[in-house]
Formats: structure tokens, C-alpha cells, sequence
């Protein structure tokens, strides 16, 4: 696929936004099945580039990141561990 599309999974996650050689790629947004997002920048179907993580609760965070992995929230001082970081399991 090319150009925009919308993919869902059978446990109710979902991404909209567009696709490059079928896979995401520039501005999107995935939506875990509990309520998470993630709006922002793809690249080679992973999360890459500024981004903003919604909890389900409706609290938000902007980011920054790289190759699919969180590296840092903008505003804190230090990097983030990613070990225990919801943001990291959205994979298929």
C-alpha cells in the first residue's frame, strides 16, 4: 500500500495514516486497544522522529523518537529509560 490507509488488528489496535512500500512511513497515528495513541512521525513502519503519546487517562507527552524507541520526552532534563515505557509495546 501507498499513499494513506488505515490498518486494524484483530485485538482492536489501529493505525491511520500513510504507508510507503506497505509499511508506515511519515505521519501517523496508532491507537492501542485500551486507549493509548501515538501521533506523529513514521519511518519504515516504526515510530521515528517528533511524536506525541496520549495516555489513556488523556495525559499527554511530546517526543522525540528513533527507530521505533522513545528517547526522550521533551521538557525533562534527563533521557528517559525505556525499559518499563508503555510507549515501546506497540508492535504488530
Amino acid at each position: 500500500m501507498d499513499g494513506y490507509g488505515v490498518l486494524k488488528w484483530r485485538d482492536g489496535k489501529k493505525y491511520e495514516g500513510n504507508f510507503v512500500n506497505d509499511k508506515r512511513e511519515g505521519q501517523g497515528t496508532f491507537m492501542w486497544a485500551d486507549g493509548r495513541k501515538y501521533i506523529g512521525e513514521w519511518k519504515a513502519g516504526k515510530q521515528h522522529g517528533i511524536g506525541t503519546y496520549i495516555s489513556k487517562d488523556g495525559v499527554q507527552r511530546r517526543g522525540q523518537w528513533v527507530n521505533g524507541r522513545k528517547q526522550a520526552w521533551f521538557g525533562d532534563e534527563k533521557q528517559e529509560d525505556n525499559d518499563d515505557d508503555p510507549t515501546q509495546n506497540y508492535k504488530d
